[in-house]
């Protein structure tokens, strides 16, 4: 599941074993796929879970730090989403 958001099989087991450090992309990537609370990874403070409205803020956050092009990429990229959403059955 998380080789479709940067992370690989190999790299998890890598490190699980602790051969290999998190990177902070690894961590980025296992809240947005989880929904878990980053705070809560990094220091064990808070809600495990985020909830949807934290979501959503992170969600604009993130495209407001994109560029132009990369923001109209994102809004395709979502409109296309909803899109296959309708097709499949419910």
């Amino acid at each position: 599941m998380l080789k479709n958001y940067g992370i690989k099989q190999g790299a998890i087991s890598a490190i699980e074993l602790q051969k290999s450090a998190v990177t902070e992309q690894n961590i980025k990537s296992i809240c947005l796929v989880f929904n878990v609370n980053e705070e809560w990874i990094r220091s064990g403070i808070g809600e495990i879970f985020v909830d949807i409205d934290e979501n959503f803020n992170t969600f604009i956050n993130i495209y407001n730090n994109l560029s132009i092009p990369l923001q109209d990429f994102l809004l395709k990229t979502a409109n296309d989403l909803l899109d296959l959403q309708d097709k499949l059955p419910h």
